[in-house]
C-alpha cells in the first residue's frame, strides 16, 4: 500500500511545473505489484544483506514482470521505479563496480528511466499483514532521489 502516486505528483510536479516554459511535461502513476528480479542477489554475511552488484543493475527486473502501460509514440518517456525487495530478499543493497554500497540505492538505467531501492522498511509502517504502507514520509528519500535523477 502506498501513498507514491499523489506524492510523487506533488514533489516532482513542483519540478515539472518549473521547467513548463521549456517542456511539456506529463506525469502518471501506476503501481506494480510482485515484480521479479531478473538476477537473484546474493546473501553477504559480511553486510548483513542481500546485495546485486552494479554488473547487474541494467537488468534489475524480469521484463516478463515489467508491463508497465507505456504508449508508443514520438514522446519521450521517463520511467522512475521505486522498488521494494521480498521479506525474504530484504534488506536489499546495491554496489558499485568497487563493490562498495550505492548510498542511496539508486540508479539510472538508460533508455528507461531511475530506479530507487528502499533497502529496509521503518517498522512503524508495517502492516499487521505483513505489507507496508509507504506514505509521504517513506517517500521522501525516494523522491528526493528521482528529483536528483531528473536533474541529470
Amino acid at each position: 500500500r502506498t501513498a507514491a502516486s499523489s506524492v510523487f505528483n506533488e514533489v516532482v510536479g513542483r519540478l515539472a511545473r518549473r521547467l513548463a516554459i521549456i517542456y511539456d511535461i506529463t506525469l502518471d502513476t501506476q503501481v506494480l505489484h510482485y515484480a521479479s528480479l531478473a538476477v537473484a542477489p546474493t546473501k553477504s554475511d559480511t553486510l548483513g544483506a542481500y546485495v546485486l552488484p552494479a554488473s547487474t543493475l541494467n537488468d534489475f527486473l524480469s521484463s516478463r514482470d515489467m508491463v508497465l502501460d507505456m504508449t508508443s509514440s514520438t514522446t519521450k518517456t521517463l520511467n522512475f521505479l521505486l522498488y521494494v525487495p521480498a521479506p525474504d530478499n530484504s534488506p536489499l543493497l546495491l554496489l558499485d563496480a568497487h563493490g562498495q554500497t550505492l548510498n542511496p540505492a539508486a540508479f539510472m538505467v538508460e533508455g528507461y528511466g531511475g530506479v530507487y531501492v528502499m533497502d529496509k522498511i521503518d517498522e512503524g509502517a508495517l502492516l499487521p499483514d505483513g505489507g507496508a504502507y509507504l506514505g509521504p514520509k517513506e517517500l521522501q528519500k525516494p523522491m528526493a532521489s528521482f528529483v536528483g535523477q531528473i536533474r541529470k
